[in-house]
């Protein structure tokens, strides 16, 4: 169960920057109250960050494309057409490149603990920032602890690249019945899928684009649960809120997410949820990816809203690491956003060069390119400990002693001594 931790200290050097040990857990409870005053509302849904210098492979009409040029690529979507580019390195100038300064061979414990201490990565957008956070309040502690559960994150649990996304539909104004955004949000939070009402794969339904993989039913069917209990949401009038959470069936591997922050603001007002441990059994005992995904409406400054989802996470296992699963995701979220235009009186917010609706984007990025470019990055002192095997790059000198390259250990003998 998570703990409500803080860091353990926090000092500045003589240059002024921030230095921090780690957290004993990276579940340290971060203040939000100033949120509404520095609201990160992106003037148009496309994809944004800065990937640093990129060479494009290709564009096609799949996901799925082989890696030929680069060790390091990243995968990217919109709408209908996918591409891929080749990392050649971060750009120059922009964040710090803070990859020797990884405590491990990979680089998902920097990236967290530089998000956890307010410093991100340039190749995530401002607006997802919050969505690398791994705090736990303690309304959500208490849910989990009472359903014997725990959330987990995409730095900790998850393998391969790092999805970031978004989706997206526009109401110029609020479909009859509403009288404000929070109420529109609060509907849909009840219960998701009867306020999408996709009907796509109903073969009586005259919608365009009818098919069993554009129905958001298809992917997930989402079930509320109130707080630390099994029950089903008994109340047609309340608001879901902190440590209230959802059963999602998926087709194969049957999902939980909590409901681990809100926010209302004249601006924005949104819901966030984390991925949890469920109880289902070896690879679907977890939902299948780990991370956080926000669902909310955003106040346009040319008028009307903006009703969104976006999401920072990874493949729980690697058995769900292969490109079926973020496929999948673009397409889930895509049906959600045409069904609730088309049910609500939106529309799509950009369209391509052939006039069709673009519902959202998504890149898979490596985590060596998030820890490549980190926008004013806290000194973090991590505590010398024992490397593991894999981590051991052992040589042998001329005069017989050993010396283990990462920790800088000397001995005189066959094997390392500790």
């Amino acid at each position: 169960m998570p703990g409500d931790y803080s860091y353990s200290s926090t000092s500045s050097d003589h240059s002024g920057k921030k230095t921090q040990t780690p957290p004993k857990n990276p579940t340290a409870v971060h203040s939000n109250a100033d949120r509404c005053e520095d609201l990160a509302i992106p003037s148009v849904t496309t994809p944004r960050g800065d990937l640093g210098r990129i060479e494009q492979e290709g564009s096609f009409e799949s996901w799925a494309q082989p890696d030929w040029a680069s060790e390091e690529v990243i995968r990217e979507v919109q709408g209908f057409e996918s591409r891929t580019y080749d990392w050649l390195g971060p750009s120059r100038g922009s964040g710090v490149d803070m990859r020797s300064q990884s405590p491990a061979p990979t680089f998902d414990r920097l990236v967290r603990d530089q998000a956890q201490a307010g410093s991100y990565p340039t190749a995530v957008p401002e607006s997802h920032h919050e969505l690398m956070r791994t705090d736990i309040p303690a309304a959500a502690q208490q849910s989990l602890s009472q359903l014997g559960q725990d959330v987990h994150n995409g730095f900790d649990k998850g393998v391969g690249d790092y999805n970031i996304d978004e989706y997206s539909m526009i109401l110029d104004q609020l479909p009859p019945g509403y009288d404000s955004p929070e109420a529109f949000l609060a509907d849909f939070l009840r219960d998701p899928n009867a306020m999408a009402n996709d009907q796509s794969f109903d073969p009586f339904n005259p919608r365009e684009h009818r098919g069993l993989l554009r129905d958001f039913d298809f992917y997930n069917e989402f079930h509320l649960r109130e707080s630390g209990s099994q029950n089903d949401w008994s109340d047609p009038k309340a608001i879901p809120g902190v440590g209230d959470w959802y059963h999602i069936d998926i087709p194969g591997n049957d999902g939980d997410v909590m409901i681990v922050d809100a926010q209302n603001c004249d601006q924005k007002m949104s819901a966030t949820v984390a991925t949890m441990t469920d109880d289902q059994w070896l690879q679907a005992q977890d939902h299948p990816v780990s991370g956080r995904r926000q669902f909310g409406m955003e106040a346009l400054e040319e008028g009307g809203y903006r009703f969104y989802t976006r999401g920072f996470d990874r493949q729980t296992s690697t058995a769900m690491d292969p490109q079926a699963s973020n496929m999948a995701q673009h397409a889930d979220w895509s049906s959600l956003m045409r069904a609730m235009a088309v049910e609500h009186g939106g529309r799509a917010e950009n369209f391509d060069e052939e006039g069709r609706p673009e519902w959202g984007w998504a890149r898979q990025v490596p985590g060596e390119v998030l820890a490549s470019s980190i926008e004013n990055p806290t000194d973090i002192e991590y505590p010398k400990s024992k490397p593991s095997d894999s981590e051991q790059q052992i040589i042998r000198s001329p005069d017989g002693m050993m010396l283990d390259t990462r920790s800088g250990r000397t001995w005189l003998g066959p094997g390392p001594k500790y």
